[in-house]
């Protein structure tokens, strides 16, 4: 199957691109940035502005599923204008390009900013996909923009979308990594694997775990063991290092010792929607990651 990758260059295409070419699909990269050293060859990549619109169903022809990453996030500053023009004007001429030429499947990164990240209370925890809090932020309304303008494609059966909504995975140190597995955070690779499952069930290549909708959403999180009764130990501001050491008492003397003051935490979500209709979840929570980690930093 050929596929569109839009921010291919970015953190998460320039990781997707070579795995969806090992599964078998012939990729298309799109970015207004140029391509990377490490895609420069892979795959066809042409350079576009998709809030432009400009030869953008061009690019598409052929295609039968766009993976949308392109986004930016707040781990680098930007301005308003540029919040709405990539998040918001870019999904919105994708989608009505996509629809011209026929695409009728998407996998959309969305974000847990969708359904708003600001002040959750402790008593929803842990959060389902259809839970909704106040925005709070220009980010969380781009990411929410989003999630509408694939559900109106979806509702004129046009496009169906399948929305992953991902913590933050941006790029740290190895022991920032851990620190960040104790709040909310995933790595690059477990929300690869996300987008490679969402794009083989829309395939047909893997069967979904129940039918579905045409506008389907999934947390794509790491796994946390805290529950709601947990949430009196955070304290007024949040501070996740009572349940750390509850839940960890050994990995929470070694974090300490190496400069360890607690992770974001705006809430625990729930994944198993995405592992049951996808047939996913993360393979590195803290666990995993203190196991492979305690004897090396």
């Amino acid at each position: 199957m050929n596929v569109v990758v839009t921010g291919a260059a970015g953190h998460l295409g320039s990781h997707l691109v070579p795995k969806l070419q090992c599964a078998g699909f012939t990729v298309t990269g799109i970015d207004l940035a140029p391509a990377p050293p490490a895609l420069a060859g892979r795959c066809r990549f042409l350079q576009l502005d998709l809030a432009a619109g400009d030869g953008l169903a061009a690019a598409l022809e052929g295609a039968a599923m766009v993976l949308h990453c392109a986004s930016i996030h707040p781990w680098k500053p930007y301005s308003d204008a540029q919040y709405l023009d990539a998040n918001v004007k870019g999904t919105w001429m994708l989608y009505a390009a996509a629809a011209q030429v026929g695409i009728d499947r998407v996998v959309l990164t969305s974000s847990i900013a969708a359904c708003g990240y600001m002040a959750v209370p402790t008593d929803a925890w842990p959060l389902t996909e259809e839970y909704e809090s106040p925005l709070g932020d220009l980010y969380s309304y781009t990411k929410h923009c989003q999630e509408q303008c694939a559900r109106l494609y979806a509702d004129r059966g046009q496009i169906r979308t399948l929305a992953l909504r991902p913590p933050a995975f941006m790029p740290v140190s190895e022991l920032e990594t851990g620190f960040r597995l104790t709040g909310c955070f995933a790595v690059v690779e477990d929300v690869v694997a996300a987008h490679l499952a969402a794009a083989q069930v829309l395939a047909g290549v893997r069967e979904p775990g129940a039918p579905l909708r045409p506008f389907e959403a999934f947390f794509v999180t790491n796994r946390l063991p805290y529950t709601r009764e947990d949430a009196a130990s955070l304290g007024s501001p949040p501070d996740v290092r009572p349940l750390v050491r509850k839940y960890w008492p050994e990995a929470y003397e070694w974090l300490c010792e190496r400069g360890f003051s607690g992770g974001w935490l705006p809430a625990v979500y729930d994944c198993t929607k995405a592992e049951r209709m996808l047939g996913w979840r993360p393979a590195l929570s803290f666990p995993e990651w203190f196991a492979q980690h305690r004897d090396r930093l």
